[in-house]
């Protein structure tokens, strides 16, 4: 088949893209630097505020959804062009390839495995969807599934005695044992993956959609419907942030976090994500830099695990736990900025990322012409 040319791509979505990959950086430096803690709520915010309750709510929960929609979006943005399903599919497998190397020998919160499985599910589906009058029931489901999922998932953690598992000092502890350790817990994210499927297929089918109807490509035809979702999606997030952060006894903390992880973030995200839209033709060349990000994000993604495991776990210079988190967030914001500055150098020189060149090879059978043509 022929091979799509790199340059008709649009800033925009690189752009968000790249703005998306930012907030998984500082929601994974959680997991990267520091043990596990019980996850807060709303509530908590109100006696103990700290920072690691800002990042989970306000970041971890908001950029997770939006890099799902995203990944939907340009998964449409493909079929739309009416590329054949094998190459798709062949695609997709590829990435569940990367997804599983990643998990197992990098960082086992790797989400490139459930895109890979979500999207290769999601194929036979799409016109379906994108055609269908019953989207709002269909989503409302997923939504409902989600929120239902996550109240019992976080139920069965208060019940289960946190002094029975041991962590694994990542710190202290050898590449093979890490790995071995890796190997376990991306086992459990594949056995466990239908569980967590309908927040991640509500966003992904969200995605989906809005491509249907062309709102990144067309942002500024469509601009007053970024401006309702905005307004929508920021009253929304606070009204739930003033009834829970008031009425801290108001639900259940199991129920209170779900409605928290499935509404509240997301919620946040889009008030970001729409927000960006709207501000993006005035602040085009303050957001453009971000973009070359957003056009390699498979290499930056997998860089930012290299990086940030290598510095924190025991086979490199072992950091795990020794610092505050600011200062681990500060690390990642420099890593970010390093990401930012190397993207635009590569892309003066090169047409696509070297795991991004690697990716589209494959998915061709054809070895493409990485540099650029002077």
């Amino acid at each position: 088949m022929e091979v799509s040319k790199p340059n008709n791509r649009i800033g925009l979505i690189d752009s968000l893209r790249g703005f998306a990959l930012l907030g998984v950086l500082i929601a994974n430096t959680l997991a990267f630097a520091h043990k596990e803690k019980l996850l807060p709520n709303l509530a908590d915010l109100s006696s103990s505020p700290d920072l690691r309750s800002f990042v989970y709510f306000f970041v971890e929960g908001s950029f997770y959804p939006l890099f799902t929609f995203l990944f939907g979006y340009g998964l449409a943005m493909q079929l739309a062009k009416a590329e054949d399903l094998p190459y798709l599919r062949l695609r997709l497998t590829i990435l569940f390839v990367f997804g599983l190397l990643h998990g197992i020998f990098l960082f086992s919160g790797d989400i490139l495995h459930a895109y890979a499985l979500l999207g290769l599910a999601s194929l036979p589906f799409y016109r379906h969807l994108i055609n269908s009058k019953h989207k709002v029931r269909f989503f409302s489901i997923l939504l409902i599934l989600s929120v239902l999922i996550f109240w019992g998932v976080f139920e069965l953690e208060a019940n289960l005695d946190a002094s029975s598992f041991e962590l694994t000092d990542y710190g202290n502890t050898s590449y093979w044992s890490i790995t071995q350790q890796r190997f376990s817990d991306f086992l459990a994210a594949l056995i466990t993956l239908p569980i967590f499927s309908p927040q991640l297929l509500f966003f992904l089918g969200l995605g989906m959609v809005f491509q249907s109807r062309n709102v990144l490509e067309e942002a500024s035809h469509h601009r007053r419907f970024w401006q309702t979702l905005f307004l929508i999606c920021t009253l929304f997030s606070l009204t739930l942030l003033g009834v829970f952060y008031l009425n801290p006894e108001l639900l259940t903390r199991s129920l209170a976090q779900s409605i928290e992880l499935t509404l509240f973030s997301p919620a946040l995200g889009f008030a970001y994500f729409s927000g960006m839209v709207l501000l993006y033709p005035y602040l085009n060349h303050l957001l453009k830099p971000l973009a070359a990000v957003g056009k390699l994000s498979l290499s930056n993604y997998l860089t930012q695990s290299l990086v940030m495991t290598t510095l924190f776990n025991g086979y490199g210079l072992g950091w795990f736990d020794r610092f505050s988190l600011g200062s681990s967030l500060s690390i990642a914001l420099i890593l970010f900025i390093l990401q930012i500055i190397l993207s635009n150098l590569w892309l003066r020189y090169f047409r696509y990322g070297p795991v991004e060149w690697l990716w589209r090879s494959l998915s061709y059978k054809q070895r493409l012409s990485l540099r650029r043509q002077r």
